[in-house]
Parts: C-alpha cells; sequence; structure tokens
C-alpha cells in the first residue's frame, strides 16, 4: 500500500500483477494431474522389496538385490522411470527386523523415505513374500507398518505378494493361498480388498507391472486423487506416543496397586497376628483368673475379627482353591467314566461312548457338505431402509413390515427367506440402531436374538447406510456400535449396502462418485475388503440388481474360505467389550477413591491448621499437640500417598 502511495506505484503494480499471476498458475497446476506417481515400498527385510522395484522401473540394476543372511538396502532410496507421460518414482526403505538395527534406527530410515516422497507418496506396497510362511515375525511387521503410518494408510495400501512364480510350479493360485490363511485374509481385507502378485523371473513381461498400475490408479482415482500426507504420518506418531505414554501410566499404575495390595495384605496379617494373640492372650487370662467377662471378650475378638481374617484368607486362596475344585471335579469324571467300562455298567458305557463318537463323526461330516443356505443379517441405524433391502432381496413386497414412521418400525427379530436357484436365502432383519424408544442394552438383546436365528451363523453382514441423508456423527456411532460388538473379524464379512441410490441418479450422479465427496465413507468401505453394493427400491422388478448383490456376497464367502461368522468370535467379541468395561469402571473407581482421598486429607490439613491455632489463641499445650498428632499421622499419610 504504501508503494501504491508513493513515487513506487509502477513497480507495486506490477509486483501485484505478478502475485495474481503466480496464484493463478499455482492454483491451475494445482487442477492438474500430479505428473508423478510416487510408491514406497514396506515390509520385513529380505521379502523382495528391491527385487520388486527392479521389476516396476522395468530394469535390472537400479535397487542393489542379491541372496544374503542380511539386510541388502543400508538406507532410503529413491529411483524412478518414464512411464508414458508421467513418472514413475520408487522409494525402496530398510527392512524391518534388520539385525544390525535397532527399531529406532529403521524408523528414522523409513521417516526419511516419507520425506524423499514428498508432497508424499501414492501408495504404500506392502511386500510379502509367498515362499515363506506368515509367521509372528510377518505379523508383527505389519503390525508396526500400520501403526507406525496410522489407520488412514490402509487407504492408500496394496499388498504385493512377491516369488508369485513358487505358486505356479505348484499349479496353485495366489487366491487359493489367500483361502489358506486367515491372517493373510484378514490383512487384504483391511487394505481394502486390494493386492497385487509379482514373478520377479518374469521381469521381461511388463504386463504383470501395468496390471499393478492399473489397481495403483483405480485406488488414488478412489481416494479423490490424493496421496499420503505428511500430516497423517504425524497424527500417526501422536496416537503411538500418546499410546506409548498410557502404556507407560497403566504399567505404574499396576505396579502401584499391586505394591498396594501386598502392604494392605501385610497389614492386614499383621493384624490377624495381633488379634489372634490377643484373643488367645485374653482367653487364657480369663482362665487364669477364672474370669467370665474376661474369657467372653476374648471369644467375642475371635468371632469378630478372627472371623474377618479367616475368610479374607480363603477369598485370597479362592483361585487356587476352584482349580483344585476343577481338578478333582475331572478326576471325579474320569474315574466314574472307568468305573462304568470296569464295573458292572459296563454296557451302559460302551453304549455312551459309542454314542458320542458317532454325534462327533457325524457333525464332522456334516460340515463338511456345502451350505445349503445363505445367511444374510441386515444392520443398521434406525430408518436406513433395512426391511425395504431384505423385500427387495427376497423379491417380495410385503415380508418385512415397511413404512415412513417417526420411529423404528421393525421391533424385534425377523426371519424371512426365498428360494434362489437350488438353494435358500435367508435374510435376518434387525431392530435399528438409536431407536429413541429402545435403550442400547435392549436393542443388542434383540440383536443377540438375530445371531442365534441365524445359526451356525451369517454369511454377511449387510451394513445398510442411507445415500437420502448425511453421514454424520450418529452414522458413524452406529458404524461403530456395530464393528464393537461384532469384533474385528466381522468385517470380513460384511458388505456396505446403500439404499436410495435412486436419488442418485436422478441427479446424474454415481456412487463412486458420491463417496469420493465423503472420507469417513471411503474408510468405512476400506475396512470391508473394498466392498458395496447399492440398491435402488424403485427398481425391484428387476433382479440384476439383486443377482449382483449375491454375487458380491458368494465372492466374499468364497474368499473366506466358504466359512461364515461364527457364534464364537461374537462371544470373543462381547468377552473384549466386557473386558474394557470392566477397565473403565476400574479406571472410574481408581478416580473416584483418589478424589476422596485428596478430600480427606484436605479436611485432615484444615482441621490440624485450625486445632493449631486454636491452641495458639488459648495458649493450650493439649490442643496443639493434638493438631500435630494429627499432622504427624494422617497428614503423614496423605504426603504419602501423594508421593507415592
Amino acid at each position: 500500500m504504501e508503494m501504491l502511495r508513493g513515487n513506487a506505484w509502477i513497480l507495486g503494480c506490477t509486483l501485484l500483477l505478478l502475485v495474481t499471476f503466480c496464484g493463478q498458475s499455482a492454483h491451475c497446476q494445482n487442477q492438474h494431474e500430479d505428473p508423478d506417481l510416487r510408491l514406497i515400498l514396506v515390509g520385513k527385510t529380505g521379502t523382495g522389496k528391491s527385487a520388486s522395484g527392479n521389476t516396476i522401473l522395468g530394469r535390472e540394476d537400479v535397487f542393489k538385490e542379491e541372496c544374503s543372511p542380511e539386510s541388502v538396502t543400508k538406507g532410503c532410496q529413491v529411483e524412478e522411470a518414464k512411464d508414458g507421460k508421467r513418472n514413475i518414482v520408487v522409494i525402496d526403505s530398510p527392512g524391518l527386523f534388520d539385525t544390525n538395527k535397532t527399531q529406532e534406527e529403521v524408523k528414522a530410515n523409513i521417516e526419511e523415505c516419507v520425506d524423499k516422497s514428498v508432497p508424499g507418496p501414492h501408495a504404500f506396497l506392502l511386500v510379502i513374500s509367498l515362499k515363506s510362511r506368515f509367521t509372528e515375525e510377518e505379523r508383527s511387521a505389519v503390525k508396526w507398518i500400520q501403526d507406525n503410518f496410522g489407520s488412514d494408510s490402509s487407504m492408500y495400501t496394496i499388498v504385493l505378494f512377491t516369488h508369485a512364480d513358487w505358486l505356479e510350479k505348484e499349479g496353485k493360485s495366489v487366491h487359493e493361498f489367500l483361502r489358506k490363511s486367515e491372517n493373510l485374509r484378514r490383512l487384504v481385507n483391511e487394505c481394502g480388498g486390494r493386492y497385487h502378485s509379482l514373478s520377479n523371473d518374469k521381469r521381461q513381461n511388463r504386463s504383470q507391472v501395468r496390471e499393478l498400475m492399473e489397481k495403483i490408479e483405480k485406488m488414488v482415482k478412489s481416494n479423490g486423487g490424493g496421496h499420503y500426507t505428511n500430516a497423517m504420518y504425524q497424527k500417526a506418531q501422536e496416537k503411538l506416543e500418546k499410546e506409548r505414554k498410557e502404556r507407560e501410566e497403566e504399567e505404574e499404575r499396576r505396579e502401584k496397586d499391586e505394591e498396594e495390595r501386598i502392604r494392605e495384605e501385610e497389614k492386614k496379617r499383621a493384624w490377624c497376628k495381633y488379634a489372634a494373640y490377643t484373643s488367645v492372650g485374653l482367653f487364657l487370662t480369663g482362665q487364669w483368673y477364672a474370669s467370665t467377662a474376661i474369657r467372653a471378650a476374648a471369644v467375642a475378638l475371635g468371632l469378630s475379627e478372627g472371623y474377618d481374617c479367616t475368610k479374607e484368607m480363603f477369598t485370597y486362596a479362592s483361585g487356587n482353591t476352584c482349580k483344585g475344585m476343577l481338578f478333582k471335579l475331572n478326576f471325579l469324571t474320569e474315574i466314574t467314566v472307568m468305573e462304568m467300562l470296569r464295573g458292572n455298567a459296563w454296557i451302559l458305557g460302551c453304549t455312551l461312548l459309542l454314542l458320542v463318537t458317532f454325534c462327533g463323526q457325524s457333525a464332522h461330516c456334516q460340515n463338511q457338505h456345502e451350505d445349503p443356505d445363505l445367511r444374510l443379517l441386515l444392520v443398521g441405524k434406525t430408518g436406513t431402509g433395512k426391511s425395504a433391502s431384505g423385500n427387495t432381496i427376497l423379491g417380495r413386497e410385503d415380508v418385512f413390515k415397511e413404512g415412513m414412521s417417526p420411529e423404528s418400525v421393525t421391533k424385534g427379530c425377523q426371519v424371512e427367506e426365498a428360494k434362489h436357484g437350488k438353494r435358500n436365502i435367508v435374510v435376518i432383519d434387525s431392530p435399528g440402531l438409536f431407536d429413541t424408544n429402545k435403550s442400547q442394552e435392549e436393542v443388542k438383546v434383540n440383536i443377540e436374538e438375530c445371531v442365534d436365528k441365524s445359526v451356525p451363523g451369517p454369511h454377511a453382514f449387510l451394513l445398510v447406510i442411507s445415500l437420502k441423508s448425511r453421514f454424520t456423527e450418529e452414522e458413524r456411532s452406529a458404524v461403530k456400535w456395530i464393528q464393537d460388538n461384532f469384533g474385528s473379524d466381522s468385517s470380513m464379512y460384511t458388505i456396505v449396502l446403500f439404499t436410495h441410490a435412486d436419488l442418485l441418479e436422478k441427479e446424474g450422479k454415481s456412487v463412486d462418485e458420491f463417496l469420493n465427496e465423503s472420507k469417513n465413507l471411503r474408510t468405512l468401505i476400506n475396512e470391508c475388503g473394498g466392498r458395496n453394493h447399492s440398491l435402488s427400491k424403485d427398481k425391484r422388478q428387476s433382479r440384476t440388481q439383486v443377482i449382483e448383490l449375491i454375487e458380491k456376497i458368494d465372492t466374499m464367502v468364497k474368499s473366506n474360505g466358504g466359512g461364515h461368522y461364527t457364534n464364537a468370535m461374537y462371544r470373543k467379541a462381547q468377552e473384549k467389550l466386557e473386558k474394557e468395561r470392566k477397565e473403565r469402571e476400574k479406571e472410574e473407581e481408581r478416580r473416584k477413591k483418589e478424589e476422596k482421598e485428596r478430600a480427606w486429607c484436605k479436611k485432615v490439613f484444615y482441621t490440624s491448621v485450625g486445632l493449631f491455632l486454636t491452641g495458639q489463641w488459648y495458649a493450650s499445650t493439649a490442643i496443639k499437640a493434638v493438631a500435630v498428632a494429627i499432622a504427624l499421622t494422617q497428614g503423614y499419610n496423605c504426603t504419602t500417598e501423594l508421593f507415592t
């Protein structure tokens, strides 16, 4: 402004024009596609990251690769090659669990790789070798990557399997290989169902690389053309640091609680010992002096304090006592069976054993046959269109009650079925979450009933989300409730089912375009293995949309080894929830106890100070002595508690 006011106005106008022109140029430049495609190779040492980098770039020697007992890649290396009109930038990172490096050194190297990929990688290629088992170390490597790059990184990750030629020699596909490993299927599912395989001995065959590039471009497009950012990495690191501090605090708290428990037990034992000696001493004194009163006092002490001490002792030993009782029970049961076989009841014993064996074999054989039903459980927030979706899937209008209502229409669990080819499609409609007329506990009981009615378990959870309403905090809470209550394994059996797709069609917008506008929805679909489908109620007569849904479910079931969600998975999720609830209650109890202790210490402080001042005022040594006594006893305990 000073330049415009003064003699330098020409220079000022020129500067403003330059700034405006540069801003417009930068804005326009941002509208164009990123000229580079940046890929970071991550994984355990020895999985073939460097060889994969060479295969992607179509060269032999850019990344050093060789058979070695130690990691070949020592630091972060960046190489690039031209692919049509843009550069493919490949960043090779040091392998995890390198015996010559600490995890802190490896972490520093990988941070360097992220910095070298500025403004950020479009894809993490999580490299896993097919020639070795997916052991605990492989799982730990994957967990390390997920923890350090954060949950957002899974939206930018493709699992890259190396040494696919090993499977080809056995006439086996990667898909067949995945079916045999629940851990690998879970990993691929967490990465939005995205994976690719490379045969590095077929480096001249560029079709495998082109297919990989197409998968990466599809993923980038689904992420709105964006890339993993430094802000995401910093957020993940802050979360890790917070969790580390919480673990340290929890460990410190546990140690403190244990020390407190030991101190309390020692105090209790000392008091019990004192009570025992006192009551025995009093009783003997009463005997010596022939005093009924003294003996009565001894008996009273023994019956009161002695009873509490004995009860405390048995409570403390209850765990071991129960174990002993169970052992005895098992032992006695075994003896009973043996006696049945040895004694006159040998016919009954043999019949029992034959029945057990027969039942076991029958159950085993039954499991070998293909399940004749396809069981689908509809879950979601109230009002999303679960009942209407159930009717559409079954091809009928009135099996599930549907209608416009301010309250939930589905009050309980309802099971209906229809024939689809040679098998039954069984649809279980569940009450909606956040029904104002029901508590969450009542809804939970209803949904448990739905799980029971789907015995031996649903093949698919159809997580119903309406496209006619925004994906708000309540929708996110509904999704989280389902994930928490059914457990992490449930995501492998889940398809996101969008209703009211006709509303988007009226606006000339596709579901993919709609998803590009919501990171939360993209994250949800990614967590469900990239699986989603949309239904239009006004196209109920067209079975094409239902046939496509059934095909997607069949593909998912096949990838899950033909299995279904089980009652054991549900119980495991509930046990985890219960454990977390108890930990929260324990933490709340500890907090209340601390607040109570602080309030008591405050009271003691004011009382002792008040007494001391009163003693000073009245020149009373006795009152001052009482004040000092309180301060030295209760005050000391408070101070010790505070510093402990």
